[in-house]
C-alpha cells in the first residue's frame, strides 16, 4: 500500500530548496489559505499494465546477461505505457532502472535452455518533477524470463512482465507556484498578507482540505 504523504511533506519537497523553508512557514500559518491559493488538486489512482519482451541474448560460455538490452526495452515498454495511460510526473527511465535493478538482484543469470525464471518486485519510491507535481507510488511488478528450448549458439529471450501502480501525491497551479515563489522572496509577512487577500476560505473549506 502506497504511502500518502502529507500536503506539507509534497509542498517541501515541490519548491526550490531556496524557496521551501518560507513555503512550509507560510503553510504553517495559514496552511487552509495556502492550499487554496494554490489551486492544490489531489492525485489518487491506480494503473496496472502489462507487455512481453523479446530479447536477443548471447549465452557464451559464462552466461553472461546483456544487462544493457535488457534495460532499455523494458525502459522503451514502460514509457509507451505511461503515455497510454496519461501518466505525468513519474520519469519512464527512473521507474524502468528501479525495476530491472531490483529484478537483477534477484535474478543475476540468465534462463537456462528451456526454463523460466520469475520474481516479484515491490517498491515504495517518490516522484517529483520541475511541474509542481509530486507522487508517491507503490510499485508491485512481477516478471517472468524463458529462454526458447533449441541448439543455437545464440538464443531467444522473452521477458513478461506485470505492473500495478497505487498513486497518491498533488499537483498544483504552476503559475500560481511560481507567483508563492515571487511573494515569499519579498518575506514572509508580505506574502502572507497579498495570499489573504487573494483567497477567503470558509471554515468548511479549510477543514475539508486538511483532514482529507
Amino acid at each position: 500500500m502506497a504511502v500518502v504523504p502529507s500536503i506539507s511533506q509534497s509542498l517541501y519537497s515541490i519548491f526550490p530548496s531556496q524557496h521551501r523553508d518560507k513555503v512550509m512557514e507560510v503553510y504553517n500559518r495559514i496552511p487552509g489559505t495556502l492550499v487554496q491559493f494554490l489551486k492544490e488538486q489531489d492525485v489518487v489512482q491506480v494503473i496496472n499494465f502489462e507487455d512481453t519482451l523479446n530479447i536477443q541474448g548471447n549465452l557464451g560460455t559464462e552466461k553472461n546477461k546483456n544487462w544493457d538490452t535488457f534495460r532499455m526495452d523494458l525502459r522503451s515498454s514502460i514509457a509507451g505505457k505511461l503515455t497510454y495511460h496519461k501518466i505525468k510526473g513519474i520519469k519512464p527511465e527512473e521507474l524502468s532502472d528501479s525495476i530491472s535493478n531490483e529484478y537483477l538482484k534477484k535474478c543475476p543469470n540468465w534462463a537456462k535452455r528451456d526454463e523460466n525464471l520469475s520474481a516479484i518486485v515491490e517498491l515504495n519510491k517518490t516522484f517529483s518533477d520541475r511541474n509542481h507535481r509530486y507522487v508517491n507510488a507503490y510499485i508491485y511488478a512481477r516478471i517472468t524470463e524463458e529462454c526458447e528450448d533449441n541448439f543455437f549458439y545464440t538464443n531467444m529471450y522473452k521477458y513478461s512482465y506485470y505492473v500495478s501502480m497505487d498513486l497518491k501525491g498533488i499537483v498544483i497551479d504552476e503559475k500560481r507556484a511560481l507567483e508563492l515563489g515571487e511573494l515569499v522572496s519579498r518575506g514572509v509577512p508580505e506574502a502572507i498578507t497579498i495570499i489573504e487577500q487573494n483567497c477567503q476560505l470558509t471554515w468548511g473549506g479549510f477543514l475539508k482540505k486538511i483532514l482529507s
